[in-house]
């Protein structure tokens, strides 16, 4: 195997950003497979009432994303992708329909209100919510500059809920190292400060109007938001992508403040946690549904809906145990009622009870204990 398929695979500036963040990069989730997706399951298999599957049309890219203006940029310079790639069609196209903002290529409100009232039920299923940069072969058309929302989501942690946690604290840093870097890119090109106050307004904008519903831009906003760069919107992203591609981690935590740094700090500890492999000294269950029996074997709902566990349900047994006691004292009392030690599949991490079975992990990269908290005044 590649050694670098171990890890998780971060498109840049991110994934050296990851790295400045926590000396390393996370394992990958190997439960969570894009290419042949983990949600969709095989003809043949039969359905049950307690697995969610996906369209095999959608997959997970039931969503538009934001794009930051250097990622549109990096992109659009990236050789890769030459002029007639679907990838390039698809950011000229949003950028034709209005969705193009000196911040980013922003999801216009029309959307946004459709989303968020079809999300639950309709998300990895709802053709109309399909993602615009989506290629025919259900495959992501710019993987390789995703944005940080669409890198850290993934449908299934090898550690249950440690996994989903430690994976939701990097897309919060991230995210706002995205809108950081977008912002200072405006500075670096002449917005003045009312231009990307104005700017930072528009992109929360959540007015459903005749453009947004029309997908057409509004020439009197656009010439507002602008000014001198309209018109010239894939050399404006091109030159955000130059100036972010000289920013590191380190720099990126000068510009943002003491709110950046405490969130990767909040990373870097859960990123501690997720390397350490060793049984904790006491067990005790966490939250958890019982959602149905199916061939003999339990499904359990725990952190998340799309990462459900089958579990024997002589299991249940052990799991009713785990009520903060010593683990070996646990795991002792289950050996004399049953005559055999749980599988140590069951006992190989602390997030099982509470989350989905570590079951496939293997040993991950080792990460630096967690550093206090760095505070900047910049």
């Amino acid at each position: 195997m590649n050694p670098d398929d171990a890890f998780a695979p971060l498109p840049a500036p991110l994934g050296g950003w990851v790295q400045g963040m926590l000396d390393g990069l996370p394992p990958r989730e190997r439960g969570a497979t894009c290419d042949d997706c983990a949600m969709c399951p095989p003809p043949g298999l039969p359905s049950s009432p307690q697995r969610i599957v996906f369209h095999p049309e959608t997959r997970c890219c039931t969503y538009r994303p934001r794009i930051p203006n250097y990622a549109v940029g990096a992109l659009l310079a990236d050789p890769a992708y030459p002029a007639d790639s679907p990838a390039r069609t698809s950011i000229q196209q949003r950028i034709a329909e209005g969705d193009a903002s000196p911040l980013a290529l922003r999801v216009d409100a029309a959307y946004q209100l459709v989303y968020w009232h079809a999300n639950g039920p309709s998300f990895g299923r709802a053709r109309q919510l399909r993602c615009p940069h989506q290629e025919a072969d259900q495959k992501c058309g710019i993987w390789a500059h995703r944005p940080a929302i669409c890198a850290t989501w993934h449908c299934k942690h090898d550690r249950g809920a440690l996994g989903g946690a430690l994976w939701g604290a990097l897309h919060g840093a991230l995210a706002r190292a995205e809108e950081v870097v977008s912002l200072w890119c405006l500075g670096e090109l002449g917005f003045d400060g009312a231009a990307r106050r104005l700017n930072l307004d528009d992109l929360g904008r959540d007015a459903v109007d005749a453009p947004a519903l029309d997908r057409q831009p509004d020439p009197e906003r656009q010439q507002a938001l602008w000014g001198d760069w309209l018109d010239r919107e894939e050399a404006f992203y091109r030159a955000c992508a130059e100036r972010a591609a000289t920013l590191d981690w380190a720099a990126i935590e000068r510009l943002a403040g003491q709110e950046l740094a405490l969130l990767a700090d909040a990373a870097r500890e859960l990123a501690a946690r997720h390397a350490d492999l060793a049984l904790p000294e006491r067990l005790r269950t966490g939250r958890f549904e019982v959602l149905g029996l199916t061939a003999g074997q339990l499904w359990l709902k725990s952190y998340s809906e799309f990462d459900t566990l089958e579990m024997a349900p002589e299991l249940m047994d052990l799991v009713a145990r785990c009520d903060g006691r010593p683990t070996a004292e646990i795991l002792d009392e289950h050996q004399s009622r049953h005559g055999r030690r749980p599988p140590p599949v069951f006992c190989c991490a602390p997030c099982w009870i509470s989350a989905s079975c570590c079951r496939r992990v293997k040993k991950p990269y080792t990460v630096p204990q967690p550093k206090a908290a760095m505070i900047k005044t910049t």
